[in-house]
């Protein structure tokens, strides 16, 4: 650290300083006033989150210089070391947002019944390791770039990654396994430091008394070694970086061509998981005309030209082959070793509800029925062991459904089934078949039954007539 060059930053920035210091102050004020609460946690939960925002906006402030020539000799050349003014500079904007955001908490604590934090200590130690990694992070990222442009540009398309791959894995999880179970997982949040360490932060400045395990102890360790990636990739950028980099294309492979291609991947991704279940051919083969001209406009903003070349083309046709590959063999693999981590024997309550559109189904042999149930039973009660028995042999007959690669599939039957676990959570199962209930499982299940509605379409009088479960038992076949 560079105790000159710490307060020339200062004193060069002090109108801002003042203005930000300002700008806390009301914050905080002004929701304290208009408060409709009881507490203060709001106000805090505010200064954390303007707190992640500062840790964007400094960085790109106060290392601008590197991406434009003239200021990039200037600075660079200063009889400093880069290395001090690198910390100097990292220094300065920790406690410029550290200090603003203790000025927030501090404010709200003037409200009538400010709340108790399940860990201040934690909260404020945690945040300031937050600001820290952030900055480092957010650093790189802006420094991989070689003009200002393309660092904020950088900066928001990493910001972005963990949306990506979050929608490619819900994508992957409803077209490749039965009874759209969705994503759960954690993995978008490992490639986001913010998520990490924020998630953290606001447990420990919660009043709710969380468990001890609710904190991620991973989550932390992870974001912390972003931490230490980062500022080991600053001493490229940074320490060792040459002033002829300013306004030159961004070519350094973390840049471009790594957002690029992990665009282009999650994007193709996205669109082949579909291609096995959602869309036609012609659909997904229109979509994926559309990425490549998107592909060649990304390309041109990388290196500020039009350039269409053969192996462009020839590497984005091996991404298309790849990714569709990749999503048929997944398809594959999971339709003959998937199993359903969720069973009628981890749950304590299961809601099955079931819809037939008789109507929309010329083919089947009632099609002018529609039926719809729904009922709720205790699993631990070994009286509902046969009809919990005949609806889990019933969903596994949906899941194969599921398998099938015809697409008309999907708009014949509903079934639904909700499982309450016994740590008091749910996990929800949600299936299009073909395959309807059989007339003996539906007369087991009518006992069962909080609702069972059948109503019959007269085709003549285009009229729905509701019938007993008797009448549609004994129909004509």
């Amino acid at each position: 650290m560079n105790k000159n060059y710490l307060r020339y930053l200062f004193k060069s920035n002090k109108f801002g300083l003042i203005f930000y210091l300002l700008m806390s102050i009301l914050i905080a004020l002004a929701n304290i006033a208009f408060a409709r609460g009881t507490t203060n946690e709001t106000v805090i939960q505010l200064a954390v989150i303007i707190s992640i925002a500062m840790c964007f906006f400094l960085p790109v402030y106060l290392l601008k210089y590197v991406h434009q020539r003239r200021s990039s000799d200037l600075y660079l050349s200063l009889p400093i070391s880069r290395k001090e003014m690198l910390h100097t500079t990292l220094l300065f904007m920790t406690i410029t947002i550290y200090v603003n955001f203790l000025v927030m908490v501090i404010i709200s604590y003037f409200i009538p019944t400010p709340i108790t934090m399940y860990n201040a200590l934690g909260f404020l130690f945690f945040e300031l390791i937050m600001i820290i990694v952030l900055l480092l992070f957010n650093s790189m990222i802006f420094l991989f770039a070689n003009s200002m442009i393309d660092g904020c540009i950088l900066l928001a398309a990493y910001s972005c990654i963990p949306f990506l791959l979050y929608i490619v894995l819900i994508i992957a999880t409803t077209y490749l396994l039965p009874g759209n179970v969705g994503y759960t997982g954690t993995l978008p949040q490992y490639s986001s430091p913010v998520y990490l360490l924020a998630n953290t932060v606001f447990i420990m400045g919660s009043h709710a008394q969380y468990p001890l395990d609710t904190v991620n102890i991973l989550f932390i360790i992870v974001g912390i070694a972003y931490g230490v990636i980062s500022y080991l990739a600053l001493q490229k950028h940074f320490v060792y970086r040459k002033s002829e980099r300013a306004e030159q294309l961004s070519t350094d492979i973390m840049a471009y061509p790594f957002i690029i291609n992990i665009y282009l991947i999650g994007i193709l991704m996205a669109i082949s998981l579909q291609l096995i279940k959602e869309i036609s051919l012609a659909t997904a083969a229109g979509m994926f005309a559309i990425l490549l001209v998107i592909y060649i406009v990304a390309n041109f903003i990388y290196k500020r030209k039009i350039e269409i070349k053969l192996r462009m083309i020839m590497r984005y046709c091996v991404y298309v082959i790849v990714c569709v590959a990749a999503s048929y063999a997944l398809y594959t693999v999971w339709s003959v070793g998937y199993v359903d981590p969720v069973t009628a024997d981890d749950a304590t309550r299961i809601t099955y509800s079931y819809y037939y559109w008789g109507n929309s189904n010329t083919e089947d042999d009632v099609p002018s029925y529609d039926i719809y149930f729904d009922f709720t039973v205790d699993a631990t009660n070994s009286d509902n062991e046969t009809i919990i028995e005949v609806m889990e042999e019933y969903r596994d007959v949906c899941e194969q459904d599921f398998y099938s690669n015809d697409r008309t599939a999907y708009n014949v039957i509903r079934f639904n089934a909700v499982y309450r676990l016994a740590d008091d959570s749910s996990a929800h199962r949600s299936y299009y078949s073909t395959s309807r209930i059989t007339d003996e499982q539906l007369t087991i299940i009518s006992d069962y039954c909080d609702t069972l509605e059948i109503n019959y379409y007269d085709s003549e009088t285009h009229e729905y007539i509701e019938v007993t479960l008797d009448e549609y038992l004994n129909r004509e076949q």
